[in-house]
């Protein structure tokens, strides 16, 4: 907001936007709208149980990536927790990562 020429003091202000009673009272009126027109949490579970099995593929990857967005699964870090991160067996053994398709160095 800064950059499109609004002033500090009303950048902050607009990031607790969500916060302000009148905000929350328009979220769950729409959220009463979209459940008076059957748009519930089981409605979208069962819209991604359908796309799950299209026999679309490119329909299923998209349903997918949606999926990913609204769970927030990252694939960049998905040990668990406690753990930084996982190592092949080469590395383990061998000393060097990998995970990059080079040479192990098993001959």
């Amino acid at each position: 907001m800064i950059k499109s020429g609004y002033s500090v003091s009303s950048a902050n202000q607009a990031k607790h936007i969500f916060d302000k009673k009148t905000m929350q009272s328009l979220i769950q009126s729409y959220n009463g709208l979209f459940e008076k027109q059957g748009i519930t949490p089981e409605f979208i579970a069962a819209k991604f149980v359908e796309w799950f099995n299209s026999p679309d593929e490119k329909i299923q990857l998209q349903a997918y990536d949606r999926y990913e967005k609204i769970v927030g699964i990252n694939h960049e870090n998905n040990n668990p927790p406690g753990i930084k991160r996982t190592i092949s067996i080469e590395e383990f053994v061998f000393g060097q990562d990998v995970s990059d398709g080079s040479d192990s160095g098993i001959n």
